[in-house]
């Protein structure tokens, strides 16, 4: 399963769920938005994180569950288009596109 992250959880990832399938969460400031960030993460094969930084934290709230074999994913897509938005689909499949080729 995917989980998609991005900032707030209302345009970047839940057009990522929409088009893929899996399940979103907002993750600002140090804190998720979705409260079952843990149990998301548990069951999540593939983690994309829509901002750099976000990776690090991800990584270490994996670290801290113990789990393994997650794998965490940047795509680094601005935060700057609406939920379902054209062009953001067509960069999330592009974006997809490369990641199942090196899977």
């Amino acid at each position: 399963m995917f989980l998609w992250i991005c900032y707030s959880g209302i345009c970047r990832s839940p057009t990522a769920a929409k088009l893929f399938g899996g399940r979103y969460a907002g993750y600002y400031e140090g804190r998720y938005y979705n409260k079952k960030i843990d149990k998301l993460l548990e069951k999540a094969d593939i983690i994309v994180v829509f901002e750099d930084w976000m990776k690090g934290p991800i990584e270490e709230q994996i670290s801290h569950l113990q789990l393994k074999n997650k794998r965490v994913i940047s795509w680094d897509i601005p935060d700057i288009y609406v939920f379902d938005q054209e062009e953001l689909k067509q960069i999330l499949i592009q974006d997809l596109g490369k990641v199942l080729s090196t899977w």
